[in-house]
């Protein structure tokens, strides 16, 4: 019976908050331009400095590791809407790598409740803040940096019109 499962579903996942996707790294092509749009701008003037320098040199890794900060969504969120992030609660060591687990958490904490407080209470939701600073929920952290990028385009757009 179980062999017959794993025929069916050769990568089950019994944990509904860890990542569907198993792979490290689905699409690279994805995660540059990712990591070309969060530098293409200045975001937050209260963002703590460097904090883009979070992502490591390895281009596999660059954005899963950045984004496990907390510190990419905060930004993009505080300069969506100044004031949303408490800056003074955010960790931010001179290179965010070398946060412990227990600050990234608190940095996803945080960037979730901001995220919420924009408006997607259902896609932070689906996250811990646990499992986006340990780097389990890479495709979830990516889709949520895609719907930052896609509303700060629609911003835009309806702040030109």
């Amino acid at each position: 019976e179980a062999a017959a499962e794993r025929e069916v579903n050769p990568n089950p996942n019994p944990n509904p908050n860890s990542d569907p996707n198993p792979h490290p790294n689905p699409n690279p092509n994805q995660d540059r331009a990712m990591l070309a749009w969060l530098r293409s701008r200045p975001w937050s003037d209260k963002a703590p400095a460097g904090w883009l320098d979070a992502a490591p040199n390895d281009e596999d890794e660059a954005l899963g590791e950045l984004l496990a900060t907390g510190l990419p969504f905060l930004a993009v969120a505080d300069w969506m809407q100044p004031g949303t992030v408490d800056w003074a609660a955010v960790h931010s060591e001179a290179h965010a790598r070398q946060l412990s687990e227990e600050e990234r958490g608190d940095n996803c904490a945080a960037a979730l409740e901001a995220m919420k407080a924009l408006g997607f209470k259902d896609a932070a939701s689906i996250i811990k803040p646990s499992d986006l600073a340990a780097g389990k929920v890479k495709s979830r952290a990516r889709g949520l940096l895609w719907l930052l990028m896609r509303q700060v385009r629609v911003w835009a757009s309806v702040r030109v019109s």
